[in-house]
């Protein structure tokens, strides 16, 4: 056989449908929710948002890895990198 070739045995396997998918874990009791914590940057979340392209999760995602104090990268391409 070519080398290459997947046979039978060698497939990807589907995913399980039902109870065995895995699932988000949903948030603890007493803990801070996404929208809670982010709320706080409203003002840049929604900034974000006016970017073509940029949706408010990823609004959320950016202000999360990156913060909103820009003053700590020298310049933009150290933000870029």
């Amino acid at each position: 056989m070519p080398r290459g070739l997947a046979t039978a045995s060698t497939k990807p396997r589907a995913a399980r449908p039902g109870p065995n998918r895995r699932r988000w874990p949903r948030a603890a009791p007493g803990k801070a929710t996404i929208g809670e914590q982010i709320a706080p940057f409203e003002s840049a979340v929604e900034l974000l948002c006016t970017i073509p392209g940029v949706q408010r999760r990823t609004a959320e995602v950016i202000v999360a890895e990156i913060g909103v104090d820009m003053s700590v990268f020298p310049s933009a391409k150290e933000l870029a990198s």
